[in-house]
């Protein structure tokens, strides 16, 4: 019996192929072959074969292996008993048929195996004699064996056809932003615009994105009940809505909140307060990362907890952000976290007096003086008293657990401990602090609120340790619109000038909605962002609300980076000072402050926008166009129940295979996940920034929708990746280099020079995609990602102002309706 299969279970040619000859391409012990590279009868092109004594009309191997869509490795199977010297004739003429369609000394399809479950030879398409290894020998270790594999595994074909490919197109590649100055000219920064060293600390004061927790003052004034929640009926509402839906979950209701109260989770909590003491509940809070689970606890806490329960409890808060990477000695930190932040925030003096000590140590205590201790004399006794205390009190498990003992009962008081921000976490992560919240609410007899992740919960909700979850206490928390948080902290903003102005003005809203704004240069400026974003009539905003998703720190990050961005010029402050009626903000501006920050070119990296056509610059074997055909096909599949069950998400393993019928292989094509995941234009289902694998799974984002439907179709957009994006023809990165070279202005020259980079990139393109064609055994049908994009670009060169009197605008168009 050979490695791979028994010699009796083949009697067919059908198991020669499928028992013996598949699992030697694709086992790690055989030529170690990705299964998307293995292909069939039903994929390869017939070709016609003269054999000398006839002709075999519409031949096809039975497996050829495709790398980087070029057939290198063409497979023959015959039956036992069959002539397999015959067999390998076949596959060499049909791999002499393949590599006549390339120029002299190409010759991609190299080399030939053919099997007839008896034995199995191997050679190149052009050899007199092949290499004959006997079934019994087929064994991964023996000299013939490893022989073979040293032929033609993967690893060995791979550089092969790397090289094949670059000697069918040059794979050098130019950049334009190289060509005007490399790293020196695309670091080259703007000076921040004329108001924001007054800004710094108004929007550390309000935005304050950096900080662990909101500060209390936010909680107070910025907080965004959900009676006030804006909400789009949109394509856009649809991909950034939470996966859990009150339909699909009904146990998880959604929290509704007014200005002074959260109804819900003060009935929670008075019916938990209403049962015996011994019933340690858990509420779960699902939501988004940045959904603002963190500041309605806070609100909770603070404004909104109704008085009874105020009154009966106490509180302890333990922030995850502060946890270690690795969650290691988790049981400890929790602990210390808890016993660090209950004092302060139940205003416990003396907590580590000796009085307090001895309430915590209480039955320690009495164990003590009833046993070892009860003939010592007092002092005696006293003296292990204390030194027993120290030692208790320097343990901190054992402290915490004496502390809430002693409060939790000695004091009547019902514990409640916040686990919070374990969503920041990867899946793995929050499954693991779940459990331990689990284990600290039994051990401590407490009341516990944890905040989760909602697709976590979605997930896992049927496996350990979450199908143990049994509790009623579960909410959801669905994220205020960007537009609401940062209009209410923009009017903070507002607010705290005008307080310290001598003199006011007021600006209507179209609603009625009247707003006091100090008469200095800064308010009329603040005033004029507030005019152009928040107007009714206006839907700039959803250009921020798309990229950043749900995350509304993110999004807070970017309002941020608009209103001190130095590509805001003093011509529009200067119009926003005299309150002119045009848009000071047009939806180009905003796109380009977002993809260059405070630099003057766009560089990957830079801002928040990701380049669609990037290039892996190390690879020989990919194309521009491999982003948009990941993401177009994640797209397509938005609504759609994937292989993991849940609507959106796709299989790794198989967007591999489709994409290497297109012709990229395997590493590009994780390269390209790696980079949309790594830039937040796919979600994976480890809830992770960064490692892809072929077991995940992955969803496109908003901010992936916004780019592939929305940005490729903006000449702002594609005028600013062009000088950033590596292309093979280099009379037009040369083009876009010259069109693209700002010397040291701080703005673009005009029109006409982006529109002269948008053609040249155009061209760039159209032919890297008939290189990509030539080469690939696919039609051009099937590249819809690549069609997409020229599709757009020429939309965008075709576009047209609109008449007078009449507004366009196609970021409008594409959300107006589902």
């Amino acid at each position: 019996m050979a490695f791979f299969c028994s010699k009796s279970a083949l009697v067919t040619e059908s198991d020669v192929e499928q028992k013996l000859i598949y699992p030697l391409l694709s086992s790690p012990q055989g030529l170690g072959f990705n299964a998307e590279e293995i292909k069939t009868k039903s994929y390869l092109p017939p070709t016609d074969l003269d054999k000398g004594a006839g002709r075999k009309v519409g031949y096809y191997p039975d497996y050829a292996v495709l790398l980087s869509s070029l057939p290198a490795l063409i497979v023959e199977a015959k039956a036992p008993g069959e002539n397999v010297e015959q067999g390998f004739r076949e596959a060499q003429l049909y791999a002499h048929e393949i590599n006549k369609r390339f120029s002299t000394d190409i010759n991609p399809s190299r080399w030939v195996i053919a099997a007839n479950g008896e034995n199995v030879l191997y050679g190149k398409w052009d050899c007199g004699s092949p290499i004959a290894i006997p079934f019994d020998a087929l064994i991964p270790g023996s000299s013939a064996f490893e022989d073979f594999r040293a032929f033609c595994q993967r690893s060995v074909l791979v550089p092969v056809i790397s090289q094949v490919r670059a000697m069918l197109v040059s794979p050098k590649r130019w950049k334009a932003l190289k060509i005007i100055g490399g790293p020196t000219k695309q670091g080259l920064e703007l000076p921040p615009n004329r108001f924001a060293r007054d800004l710094v600390p108004l929007l550390r004061m309000y935005f304050d994105p950096d900080a662990s927790r909101t500060r209390v003052e936010l909680v107070e004034k910025a907080y965004c009940p959900s009676e006030q929640t804006t909400h789009y009926t949109s394509v856009l509402e649809a991909l950034l809505q939470d996966n859990l839906s009150r339909k699909k979950f009904p146990a998880f209701e959604e929290v509704s909140t007014t200005k002074k109260n959260a109804p819900q989770i003060n009935e929670a909590f008075l019916k938990a307060l209403s049962d015996k003491p011994t019933t340690d509940p858990l509420l779960l809070i699902t939501g988004g990362v940045g959904a603002g689970k963190s500041m309605f606890i806070d609100r909770f806490f603070y404004y909104l907890m109704d008085a009874q329960v105020r009154q009966k409890t106490m509180w302890a808060f333990v922030d995850f952000n502060d946890a270690p990477a690795d969650l290691a000695n988790l049981e400890l930190w929790i602990a210390n976290q808890v016993l660090e932040d209950f004092p302060i925030r139940n205003a416990i003096e003396g907590f580590k007096h000796h009085a307090k000590l001895m309430g915590y140590f209480a039955p320690d205590v009495a164990e003590r003086k009833r046993g070892p201790y009860h003939n010592l004399p007092d002092a005696a006794r006293e003296s292990r008293l204390a030194d027993d205390l120290t030692k208790w009190v320097d343990d901190s498990q054992k402290l915490v657990k004496g502390v809430l003992r002693y409060f939790g009962g000695d004091c009547g008081k019902r514990i409640i401990v916040v686990f919070d921000n374990s969503d920041k976490r990867d899946r793995d992560q929050q499954l693991r602090i779940f459990q331990e919240v689990q284990h600290f609410r039994a051990t401590h007899h407490c009341f516990c609120i944890l905040s989760m992740r909602d697709e976590t919960y979605d997930r896992y909700k049927n496996e350990p340790p979450l199908d143990a979850y049994l509790t009623p206490f579960a909410f959801r928390i669905s994220p205020p619109r960007f537009l609401d948080v940062a209009k209410r902290r923009l009017e903070l903003i507002i607010e705290d000038l005008t307080a310290n102005a001598p003199k006011r003005l007021e600006y209507s809203l179209p609603n009625g909605v009247r707003i006091s704004y100090p008469a200095t240069d800064l308010g009329a400026y603040l005033i004029g962002v507030y005019r152009s974003l928040f107007h009714p009539s206006k839907r700039i905003r959803l250009v921020l609300e798309a990229l950043a998703g749900r995350d509304v720190r993110r999004a807070l990050q970017m309002f941020a980076e608009i209103l001190m961005s130095g590509h805001l010029t003093d011509d529009r402050i200067f119009s926003a000072r005299y309150g002119q009626d045009q848009v000071h903000l047009p939806e180009w501006l905003v796109i380009r402050i977002l993809m260059r920050t405070k630099y003057q070119y766009f560089s990957e990296g830079h801002g928040y926008v990701t380049n669609l056509l990037d290039v892996d610059e190390t690879s020989t074997t990919t194309t521009n166009f491999l982003l948009c055909e990941a993401l177009d096909r994640l797209a397509q599949s938005r609504k759609q129940q994937g292989e993991l069950g849940i609507e959106g998400y796709r299989h790794v393993e198989k967007l591999v295979d489709e994409l290497s019928l297109l012709g990229y292989l395997a590493e590009d094509s994780l390269w390209a996940l790696e980079r949309l995941l790594n830039r937040r234009l796919i979600i994976a289902d480890h809830q992770r920034q960064k490692g892809i694998s072929r077991n995940d799974y992955v969803k496109i984002s908003a901010s992936g929708f916004f780019h592939l439907r929305v940005l490729l179709g903006r000449s702002e957009y594609l005028a600013g990746i062009a000088a950033d994006t590596w292309l093979r023809e280099k009379p037009f990165v040369e083009k876009i280099a010259v069109e693209s070279d700002l010397g040291y202005h701080t703005y673009e020259r005009n029109a006409a020079a982006r529109r002269a980079r948008t053609v040249a990139f155009q061209e760039a393109l159209k032919i890297e995609r008939g290189i990509h064609n030539a080469q690939s055994l696919t039609t051009s049908e099937k590249m819809t990602g690549a069609n997409y994009v020229q599709e757009s670009i020429q939309k965008t060169l075709d576009w047209k102002p609109p008449a007078s009197g009449h507004t366009s605008n196609v970021l409008n168009e594409l959300f107006a309706e589902d």
